[in-house]
């Protein structure tokens, strides 16, 4: 998607400080998919992607009157659900750092 369709619609729903949210959204999500691929503080990382995707479903796509929306907070639902089976695992032997919080 185009950088003005999102700014577009954060604007529709009030959201301040529209570039410096999706910079920052880009680049959690980013370092957060490298860092659960790798294994690198895989508990850590779930737990943060799973309060940056709670957060990103109630400011952003909960719109009950838009079905499109409302498919994705489904898939942000099923995402979550994903990422707390990451948080409660074990990447195993070929992970570069084990998270302490496991």
């Amino acid at each position: 998607m185009h950088m003005s369709v999102i700014q577009a619609q954060l604007h529709q729903r009030g959201m301040p400080f529209l570039l410096p949210l999706i910079v920052f959204a880009a680049l959690v999500e980013a370092v957060g998919a490298v860092s659960l691929v790798l294994g690198y503080y895989h508990a850590f990382t779930a737990r943060v992607l799973l309060i940056y995707t709670l957060l990103a479903v109630l400011l952003v796509h909960f719109v009950p009157g838009e079905p499109v929306q409302m498919m994705l907070v489904m898939r942000d639902l099923s995402l979550m659900g994903g990422l707390l089976l990451v948080a409660a695992g074990d990447t195993g032997a070929l992970a570069l750092k084990r998270s302490p919080l496991v």
